[in-house]
């Protein structure tokens, strides 16, 4: 069962458990509104055709997602759709890139594997430099989300403990991460 009419925050917070799924579609924008599930709860949908194919993209759930919040998700939504793309596409892809981003800990033990052991005597040093000061403290973050000043925070931390040659060679150690000689991925 589908209904129009306008939606508004009161309207919403007014629906009742109905034991069945409904869909309320908003009347000023096509293909927005919001699905009903048996007990109440409320998310904002949008339904939409690409390549001739009908598809529903998902905005949010009500009250996390407030109307106005849903509406500008909607208006960007709808935006690729003009321009031809499939937001929910799109959506599913930078999930995936987030889910399957290079950590930290993988982009060191590459870079070990691929670069310090072929090019470098001393890498067995820069093993165990990089597992302790940089593995430690930033193993598990995704190594595009880490910044300049988490690395400078670790120079720091090195500085002091009172180790300024450490911090300098972690600080060369890191530098030689960013190279682009070596591709596995990168810091800041």
């Amino acid at each position: 069962m589908a209904d129009k009419r306008v939606l508004t925050d009161s309207f919403l917070r007014s629906i009742p458990p109905s034991g069945v799924r409904t869909e309320v579609w908003d009347t000023g924008n096509p293909g927005f509104g919001v699905r009903i599930g048996t007990k109440g709860e409320v998310s904002f949908q949008y339904l939409y055709r690409i390549d001739g194919k009908a598809r529903r993209y998902t905005l949010g759930k009500y009250p996390s997602l407030s109307l106005r919040a849903a509406r500008m998700e909607y208006q960007k939504a709808a935006v690729c759709v003009d321009e031809g793309r499939d937001p929910a596409r799109e959506r599913d892809s930078k999930r995936v890139a987030e889910r399957t981003a290079i950590t930290v800990q993988a982009l060191c033990h590459e870079f070990i594997e691929r670069y310090a052991k072929v090019h470098k005597r001393t890498w067995l040093a820069d093993a165990r430099r990089l597992e302790r000061d940089v593995i430690a403290r930033l193993g598990s973050r995704a190594a595009k989300d880490v910044t300049r000043r988490d690395l400078s925070a670790l120079l720091d931390i090195k500085m002091d403990e009172g180790s300024p040659i450490s911090a300098n060679r972690l600080q060369a150690l890191l530098s030689k991460l960013n190279r682009p000689g070596f591709r596995g991925g990168r810091l800041v």
